[in-house]
């Protein structure tokens, strides 16, 4: 259902606070019962109370995005360079993070990457799994046959 404009909120709320009934209301401003149900007694009675506003309640945002953190720097990236490979991309952010711009050695470069990987890896991030091995086997199913022997 599509969030009722404000004004539309507050002039529904005052002629049911005036005595209109919900039928009236639903007629009158060309919505159905159910519409003046939601905005009279769910936002009327108990946002109003609580909160002193009509304004729609904003949906809750999921969960983070996985690159969330890396937003900015990904966005300077693509503006300075549009057609940017996604190895140019890994080794803009590496740099951004504090590996110098050229690494004389295979060996160097390793060595800065674990250094770097080591670092990311103390602050303890966990994965947010969206669903369980049970989840995916199912979901996998036809990936990944089962072999009876």
């Amino acid at each position: 259902m599509k969030a009722i404009p404000t004004e539309m909120r507050r002039r529904i709320l005052q002629d049911c606070d005036n005595g209109m009934t919900e039928h009236q209301a639903a007629q009158k401003w060309m919505v159905g019962c159910s519409a003046i149900a939601v905005v009279f007694f769910d936002f009327g009675k108990k946002q109003r109370c609580e909160t002193g506003s009509i304004e729609p309640i904003q949906p809750k945002t999921g969960p983070k995005p996985k690159l969330a953190e890396h937003r900015e720097i990904l966005k300077q990236i693509v503006e300075v360079t549009p057609n940017v490979t996604l190895a140019e991309i890994k080794l803009s952010v590496l740099n951004h993070y504090g590996l110098s711009d050229r690494i004389p050695t295979r060996e160097q470069m390793h060595k800065e990457v674990l250094e770097w990987n080591r670092i990311r890896n103390e602050q303890a991030r966990t994965i947010d799994w969206r669903f369980t091995t049970a989840d995916a086997r199912i979901k996998l199913k036809r990936l990944y046959p089962l072999f009876h022997s």
